[in-house]
């Protein structure tokens, strides 16, 4: 790899941990936003908001770090980390709700219904940027993987140039052909 290449590389990777950082911070800031929606409704029916907020700010946490390197292994085409990593990725996203389900003394249908919508319209949303994610940085990859093999060939081509011997003895021959 080439010097260009490897701050390439390098770019990508700082690129990569601050979108990171940034996907951490929103899905703790959205933690938050739960946490405060659960106190302000499901506390009426029974839920401890305490315990719930553990519940949702820990698995919260697992959800993003794990969700973030799942795209990460998908799009390296690791898959058995993959499997791992969206795994985890599962178990951080269905934690809280089971929680709020099994912690609970009586929900009304109704909450179960826009819980239920809330989950499934999240569910939707993150398998919708997880793809657009992985398309991209796929076509970076093949891009990259494109202007590598580019590199390599084009340095391993040697151009013949003519020597010195091959130029006079051309020109001498072109000097010969127009004497009349």
């Amino acid at each position: 790899m080439t010097s260009a290449h490897a701050i390439k590389a390098k770019r990508r990777a700082a690129i990569r941990r601050r979108i990171g950082h940034a996907w951490f911070f929103a899905v703790v800031v959205y933690a938050f936003i739960r946490i405060f929606l659960a106190e302000k409704f499901l506390t009426k029916y029974g839920l401890p908001i305490k315990p719930f907020a553990v519940v949702e700010l820990v698995s919260s946490m697992v959800y993003a770090l794990a969700s973030a390197r799942f795209i990460g292994a998908l799009v390296d085409n690791n898959h058995r980390k993959a499997g791992f990593f969206g795994l985890c990725t599962l178990v951080g996203f269905g934690a809280p709700d089971v929680f709020v389900i099994s912690a609970s003394d009586h929900i009304p249908r109704s909450i179960f219904v826009v819980l239920a919508l809330v989950v499934l319209g999240t569910a939707v949303y993150t398998i919708h940027e997880l793809r657009s994610k992985m398309r991209k940085a796929r076509v970076q990859q093949q891009t990259l993987i494109g202007e590598l093999v580019a590199e390599h060939i084009s340095s391993s081509i040697a151009v013949p140039t003519a020597t010195h011997e091959q130029t006079v003895h051309s020109t001498d021959r072109e000097t010969e052909n127009q004497k009349p």
